[in-house]
């Protein structure tokens, strides 16, 4: 089996989709777009340009705002949006926040002792997962950057690229993540079981 990766979006990402939408209600106000300023993340100095918004903003002023508005949903992170946070970093999906029962009906004559009991699960924020599992290019990105200590995992025969990366062991999966939140300021982790399950149906 390969890995997956995941993280929580409440860095960066989180906090400047919630500045998006603090602006987006000043610009329905018409508000001056000169003061269309993303503040500190930090709060080391009073404004700052996050990802490039405040300077796509000023571009686009000569739009209608019903077109700037749309052109900023693009940049924020909705349930369903893929995204990628460095040219070799794994595609994402945010999933959404939810309910769902985890396991399997115990009067399933297929069900496996380890699938029961049955239990809810519940999270209450949205979260992002790998679109799919880790593959030998992402892998091979991470050792070209001098991380995931260099190790190049055999493939056995099947091929590299595209595929998932195979026979890595849990470290090794850890020390690929860390190389992940390092190179993106993100906080990447693997999943949990559940949450695999949950992104999975």
């Amino acid at each position: 089996a390969g890995i997956g990766v995941a993280h929580s979006l409440r860095g960066q990402h989180r906090q400047a989709t919630e500045i998006l939408a603090l602006r987006l209600v000043q610009l329905r106000r018409g508000c001056d777009l000169d003061q269309f300023l993303v503040p500190s993340l930090d709060g080391a100095v009073p404004f700052i340009e996050v990802d490039g918004v405040a300077m796509f903003i000023r571009q686009h002023l000569h739009l209608h705002v019903a077109a700037a508005l749309e052109a900023i949903d693009d940049l924020t992170l909705r349930p369903g949006k893929v995204f990628r946070d460095c040219p070799d970093c794994p595609s994402m999906v945010v999933v959404p926040a939810g309910t769902f029962w985890q396991g399997a009906d115990e009067n399933d004559p297929m069900v496996l002792k380890k699938e029961t009991p049955k239990r809810m699960v519940t999270f209450a924020e949205p979260f992002a997962i790998g679109v799919s599992e880790v593959t030998f290019d992402e892998w091979e990105a991470c050792v070209a950057d001098r991380g995931c200590n260099g190790y190049r995992p055999d493939d056995e025969g099947w091929g590299r690229g595209r595929r998932p990366v195979i026979n890595v062991s849990w470290n090794d999966a850890q020390s690929y993540v860390n190389w992940l939140s390092d190179r993106t300021n993100q906080k990447y982790r693997l999943p949990s079981e559940a949450e695999w399950e949950y992104a999975a149906r």
